[in-house]
């Protein structure tokens, strides 16, 4: 809110920052004047908003991502007494004012209850980077670092293992917070002029999860870094001097050596060297960094006006990480009991195929010794096929064709008895086929001769009708012949009639 740092509602999410240029300069070459900054992140958080925003804006999509599967890591930065501690771990005098880690671990044990997985395993661990030494926080054993183990890393190919560090299981919520207040215990803190309580050391605190989904084969897996970083500080300021001064050397240097890697890993050329091995805390964070997670950093400024410096650098070693790209991917393996599960099945399958493929050996072996009872043996080792051998192959083939022979290999022991078969085989077909074509042709003639019938049958009866028409006209008299012909037939009967009858008159005289 100052008139030298602020946020404008126009831009909510970029952040101006007005500077003296010899502020940065030490007055040294640049005169008088002031250079204005403009940062931009993906969300600005005001310094008197609540823990619950941050936790909204950052843990809950982190968590989320968590719980697909991914792994995941939340990292703040910045200097001495910006809140760093403040925003990860939260304070233990009020419920309300919890931090990143308390409030992430509520919510990722609350979300597993409601999915209601299977072969749910949650561990946790706790280490401590103090001087360029790694411990373990979570040892039985409180007390100062002296007592605490000692944490070894080695090199693993493209990755680091972590040797003497605790593995606790955690299978309810009250467990992992018990173990985040026995790490946060055990973490080295001291008094500065800059922090009433400074923390001297780097923490990483980590989560890892492994369950399946009800009805899945596959094993989920993954973990969840929260990352605590020491402050910078400048010894001018901070007047450190002994065992503090000591102290600030290693947590500048080691923060020095995280830029390097950010910067290297920023500019994106083939074949660069990272320089992960410049430091221990670089180590431990190299997936997060530039591997297989999804990282979200928090960057925590003052708004003392006399740490603008400290500001600009924390502004541009964020702007720096923003451009880092990480190759994510869901953890997701197939679980020991499922492979072996599906190795025995495949087993059970192999063999009934075996089983199967032997009985019908031994069906078609039984089939043939069937077929030959009755006739001789032919003998197929010799080179030179004889009648007797074609005729035997012939018999094969058609037995085979009409379906009486299920396996014809099991009788044809060598290669050119085999050949022999095919050609007796290709032949019956050929011949099957000529066949064919001959009674296709005669269905086709046959059906030309039907219609041929069919024309000659109505030619035939049109000439039949003909032919009746012409007979009823030739053979059959006409009407006035008909007549002529019963008058003189009348006339013929009545001269009968009077010649036997003279004697009498008839009628008709």
């Amino acid at each position: 809110e100052e008139d030298d740092l602020n946020v404008t509602e126009d831009e909510p999410n970029i952040l101006k920052v007005k500077v003296a240029a010899d502020a940065l300069t030490k007055g040294q070459g640049q005169g008088g004047g002031e250079i204005e900054y403009k940062f931009k992140f993906e969300k600005i958080i005001p310094i008197n908003a609540p823990q619950e925003n941050v936790f909204a804006t950052v843990g809950e999509r982190v968590c989320d991502r968590f719980l697909d599967g991914f792994n995941c890591t939340i990292f703040a930065y910045g200097q001495t007494g910006s809140g760093k501690t403040h925003t990860i771990e939260g304070s233990s005098k009020s419920f309300k004012e919890r931090g990143l880690l308390p409030r992430c671990i509520s919510y990722i044990y609350e979300r597993l209850e409601a999915m209601q997985l299977e072969q749910l395993c949650i561990e946790v661990s706790y280490i401590e980077i103090y001087n360029d030494a790694a411990y373990d926080l979570l040892n039985a054993v409180s007390g100062t670092n002296a007592r605490l183990p000692k944490v070894s890393v080695t090199d693993h190919g493209t990755s680091v293992r972590v040797h003497n560090l605790s593995v606790h299981s955690a299978p309810t919520e009250d467990t992992a917070l018990g173990f985040v207040f026995m790490g946060k215990t055990n973490r080295t803190v001291a008094s500065t002029t800059m922090n009433i309580a400074s923390s001297r050391s780097h923490s990483i605190f980590t989560l890892t999860i492994s369950f399946k989904r009800p009805g899945s084969d596959t094993l989920m897996r993954a973990k969840l870094n929260l990352v605590d970083l020491a402050g910078s500080e400048r010894v001018t300021k901070s007047h450190a001097v002994g065992r503090q001064l000591h102290e600030a050397k290693h947590i500048n240097l080691s923060l020095h050596y995280l830029e390097s890697v950010i910067v290297a890993l920023q500019e994106k050329k083939a074949k660069k060297h990272v320089p992960y091995r410049n430091s221990l805390l670089t180590k431990l964070l190299r997936d997060s960094l530039g591997g297989n997670c999804l990282t979200a950093m928090i960057a925590t400024i003052s708004a003392t006006q006399s740490n603008r410096a400290e500001t600009i650098s924390t502004c541009r070693f964020a702007q720096r990480v923003s451009l880092v790209d990480n190759l994510a991917k869901r953890n997701e393996v197939l679980d020991d009991k499922t492979i072996i599960k599906r190795l025995r099945r495949r087993v059970a399958e192999l063999q009934a195929e075996l089983n199967v493929a032997q009985e019908v050996i031994r069906d078609a072996q039984s089939e043939q010794n069937a077929n030959t009872s009755d006739s001789d043996s032919v003998n197929f080792n010799s080179d030179n096929q004889s009648p007797m051998d074609r005729k035997r192959c012939a018999q094969l083939m058609k037995q085979y064709v009409n379906g009486k022979l299920r396996d014809p290999l099991a009788s044809i022991p060598k290669a050119h008895a085999l050949r022999t078969c095919f050609e007796v085989l290709r032949s019956v077909i050929l011949e099957q086929r000529e066949t064919l074509d001959t009674l296709q042709q005669d269905v086709q003639d046959g059906m030309k001769s039907k219609e041929q019938l069919r024309e000659l049958k109505h030619k035939f009866g049109v000439a039949k009708a003909r032919m009746r028409n012409l007979e009823s006209t030739v053979v059959k008299p006409s009407r006035y012949g008909r007549i002529q012909q019963r008058q003189s037939h009348n006339s013929q009967s009545s001269s009968t009639n009077l010649s036997k009858n003279k004697k009498q008159p008839s009628f008709s005289q």
